[in-house]
């Protein structure tokens, strides 16, 4: 066997092992993302007082339905990094006539502070020392 046709056997094994390596990878990491269809939320409900963990799907409005009353009104514990409070923030007016929703920006219902972040319970920065008195509906 000459040299040129063991070069020519080994650069023929080397395409097809990337080809096979490029195969297997495709095949792998190929399909649809895996994201989540059902979504956890801590919160509380606005129309029993409880606080519960509730869910909701992809595409689903908020606020989620309470697992207590089973009305849709629990909406999500915010924290206020000013003073250290949870809250939830005022929920407004939905324009087509359905829940109210939570706002884009939650404002801290105690202290009015905009330096705000879904609460956590698990963060360690997050330390509340209290809650702020709970919104009515409108």
């Amino acid at each position: 066997m000459s040299e040129t046709q063991r070069n020519f056997g080994l650069g023929l094994l080397a395409v097809a092992l990337l080809g096979f390596a490029g195969y297997m990878f495709v095949k792998r990491s190929g399909g649809r993302e895996a994201f989540p269809s059902v979504y956890r939320l801590e919160g509380v409900c606005l129309a029993c007082k409880q606080d519960c963990e509730a869910t909701y799907k992809q595409g689903e409005r908020l606020p989620a339905v309470c697992p207590h009353c089973r009305q849709r009104a629990v909406y999500q514990w915010s924290y206020c990094f000013e003073c250290n409070k949870r809250f939830v923030a005022t929920p407004v007016p939905s324009p087509d006539g359905g829940p109210p929703k939570p706002p884009v920006v939650p404002v801290c219902t105690a202290c009015g502070s905009g330096r705000t972040g879904a609460y956590v319970p698990n963060d360690p920065e997050q330390r509340p020392v209290g809650d702020a008195e709970l919104p009515t509906l409108p």
